[in-house]
């Protein structure tokens, strides 16, 4: 049996609260489907996302009581298309701003305090130099930070455990951040002790967002690492590793938007393939006669033709 996250229960719970005070709002019976539709209806109004009305309707179609018994008339309501669009991928110059807007939003937003500044700073860079996901950040302590081998100890979704290496530039900043925050020797430490949840996360992204212009989101930075990655050459099979995608096509939806790279990808690896078989055929030639070596030469010629 999958295993949940605490996240994920967090989530339906939440949804199942909304539903229960939507229906005694407007005094409808939960159980109606017709109840079902109006909060549907309410949401698309109030510009909830596709995903996110979809992630409720799936919650909701499959709450049961503790006898098993489904309880909500979610059973015929319809998930909502989603749109297709190309995936948000920020330049460096979208970077430069948002990290400018962190310096100077956070004093604003958290009272002149430069403690905030910093953590912020560091989030977003963590972030965006590890492609890790909101919960899987949530979950780092101090003893994650491996510093000899430079790798960041990441338990994932499942918690399945995998390690993503460390920049350079993040390295020394972690080691500011936890000298500043004085848990060097505590390594069940939080690494970040004032984040909690995920959603403390996605306010703070929304916040940094907004003031800066620049319309993005938590996974669209995972997003961005994992293009970069694949436009200095890295292999998708090691981006689907760092990631802890379980299927590469996961992987490729990040990259959609990177096609012809990935395209290029796969042909310089045939390439390779094919020149490695080459220079090994040559070698293995070379102990045979001259007359025998020409005829499979006439072979691989009339083959490749």
């Amino acid at each position: 049996m999958k295993q949940r996250s605490e996240h994920s229960l967090y989530a339906e719970q939440s949804d199942i609260r909304a539903y229960r005070a939507f229906c005694r709002e407007h005094g409808l019976d939960a159980d109606d489907e017709n109840s079902a539709r109006a909060w549907k209806r309410e949401m698309m109004e109030r510009g909830y996302s596709c995903r996110t009305v979809n992630r409720r309707i799936s919650t909701l179609r499959t709450a049961k009581t503790e006898t098993g018994e489904i309880i909500f008339g979610f059973k015929n309501i319809p998930f909502e298309k989603i749109d297709k669009s190309i995936p948000v991928v920020l330049t460096d110059i979208e970077i430069d701003r948002i990290r400018s807007v962190i310096r100077l939003g956070s004093r604003k937003k958290y009272g002149g305090h430069s403690g905030f500044n910093f953590r912020d700073a560091m989030i977003f860079e963590l972030f965006l130099h590890t492609g890790i996901r909101s919960e899987e950040l949530t979950f780092l302590r101090v003893r994650d930070v491996d510093f000899i081998s430079r790798m960041l100890h990441v338990t994932g979704k499942g918690q399945k455990n995998r390690r993503v290496p460390i920049p350079n530039d993040l390295y020394r900043q972690l080691e500011d951040w936890i000298d500043y925050c004085g848990t060097a020797r505590m390594l069940d430490a939080p690494l970040f002790q004032s984040i909690h949840t995920t959603r403390g996360l996605r306010k703070m992204i929304d916040y940094y967002a907004k003031i800066s212009g620049v319309q993005f989101t938590l996974h669209d930075l995972r997003r961005t690492y994992a293009t970069r990655l694949l436009e200095s050459g890295c292999n998708v099979r090691y981006i689907q590793i760092l990631l802890g995608h379980e299927s590469i096509e996961t992987t490729q939806l990040y990259l959609g938007v990177n096609q012809k790279i990935l395209a290029d990808q796969v042909e310089k690896s045939s390439s390779d393939i094919n020149a490695g078989w080459k220079a090994d055929l040559k070698k293995h030639l070379e102990g045979l006669s001259p007359k025998l070596r020409e005829k499979i030469v006439d072979v691989i010629k009339n083959f490749e033709e």
